[in-house]
């Protein structure tokens, strides 16, 4: 502890979440890129509640290619929600 005293950051962010992507959420994601947000989570596991299918993740990720932006996708094996 003594060597990080004085030393340790923590880095920490703050995902959008997609819970549905139709073209006008679609469209904001371009805006909300522009106005500073750099990070959008689809989820892949979580059926009737997150989860996207593939053809619906692929469209943000394809589109949005010129930008800062990430996109973090939850896995079909994931823990389920309690």
């Amino acid at each position: 502890m003594k060597k990080a005293h004085d030393k340790a950051v923590t880095d920490y962010a703050f995902h959008c979440i997609i819970t549905d992507l139709g073209s006008a959420q679609l469209e904001e994601m371009g805006q909300l890129i522009r106005e500073g947000v750099t990070s959008f989570k689809l989820f892949m596991a979580y059926p009737g509640v997150f989860m996207l299918d593939d053809a619906t993740i692929s469209r943000p990720c394809g589109r949005q290619r010129s930008t800062t932006a990430s996109y973090a996708c939850t896995p079909k094996t994931a823990a389920p929600l309690t």
